[in-house]
């Protein structure tokens, strides 16, 4: 790279550019530097969708069930359930009868308990 002053060619690699003045639109940039700020752009832009992406990549299934193993199994009516960490009245309504709306089971859990709060180890004899 040669500089001489601020009024004369400059040489950036292998092209000639004239420092941008009133005759002057633009100064090119070298193949090199365009090809740079390219890469640079797309690795923001990849980074940008991998970070706006693992919000939801890791969720799977249905985002309002309660996580974990509480939810494996099938569960019948008028036995006694005992309450997990991370059980809900709706995921235990859910697993109670997975093809029908959860809605009236879980007004039913509610009036039985006497609030939405579930406390683990809390026996719930299911309806």
């Amino acid at each position: 790279m040669t500089v001489t002053n601020a009024c004369s060619t400059i040489m950036v690699g292998e092209v000639a550019a004239t420092p941008a003045g009133p005759g002057e639109p633009y100064v090119r940039a070298t193949r090199a530097v365009v090809l740079g700020r390219r890469v640079l752009l797309g690795a923001v832009c990849l980074a940008m969708l991998v970070l706006l992406a693992l919000p939801w990549g890791g969720t799977g299934g249905n985002p309002l069930a309660a996580p974990g193993a509480a939810r494996a199994g099938r569960l019948v009516a008028g036995d006694i359930y005992v309450v997990r960490p991370g059980d809900t009245l709706w995921s235990i309504a859910e697993r109670l009868a997975p093809d029908s709306d959860p809605r009236p089971l879980v007004a039913r859990m509610e009036d039985e308990v006497g609030s939405g709060d579930l406390q683990p180890g809390e026996e719930l004899r299911l309806p």
